[in-house]
């Protein structure tokens, strides 16, 4: 099943999905090389573009966001946040699974949390047209239902469990994005020269 098939049917027809997905003898490291860099790549150029070469305007300071090194800033701190974020997620959902009566398998968790990620992956697509950014940040919410289906699919919770599992992978999840997104950007930001303001400066984020 090729990428787009199985993104489709994920985000369409996730129970369905899903059982299919857990049938397949396939490694997590798999699964990130194959599905989630080909797609984080993808967002990547998407951003790039956008930022690079179309731009935006903040409009609180009224300040136009666009160039190479907001193409490069952006498209860089995308890639890393998605594959770091995803194995990090990954590796802490399956250490919860313990607290919470669930299988602990890292390749099951891994490849839970990387194709729950997928409307995530395909939402940053739009980012090729900055003003739609917020067109991304909502896609990840359709991944949290994802991961709320897939939960006794993969790791076989419990249903009286599965709410308080699925809560404490979500907050997981929203930590570990802040950090590595704050890290990230701080890093990237003096590398480019990029300050949050849209001007160019030393404190990037």
């Amino acid at each position: 099943m090729n990428i787009i098939t199985r993104s489709l049917k994920l985000i369409t027809r996730p129970q369905v999905a899903w059982r299919e997905l857990y049938i397949e003898e396939e490694q997590f490291a798999h699964c990130m090389l194959v599905f989630v860099l080909p797609l984080a790549l993808a967002g990547a150029l998407a951003s790039f573009i956008g930022y690079g070469f179309i731009g935006v305007n903040t409009g609180i300071l009224d300040i136009h966001i666009k160039g190479i090194n907001w193409g490069l800033y952006a498209s860089i701190k995308h890639f890393i946040c998605c594959m770091i974020c995803t194995w990090l997620v990954a590796d802490a959902c399956n250490r919860m699974g313990v607290f919470f009566g669930a299988e602990k398998n890292m390749n099951h968790s891994g490849r839970l949390i990387a194709y729950s990620f997928t409307p995530g992956y395909i939402g940053a697509l739009f980012n090729i047209f900055p003003v739609l950014d917020f067109v991304s940040m909502l896609s990840w919410l359709h991944g949290f239902y994802l991961l709320y289906v897939g939960l006794p699919i993969f790791k076989k919770t419990v249903s009286h469990r599965r709410p308080a599992y699925f809560l404490s992978c979500c907050i997981a999840a929203a930590i570990i994005y802040v950090a590595v997104n704050l890290v990230t950007g701080f890093i990237l930001g003096n590398i480019f020269d990029i300050d949050i303001t849209g001007k160019f400066g030393r404190f990037g984020v």
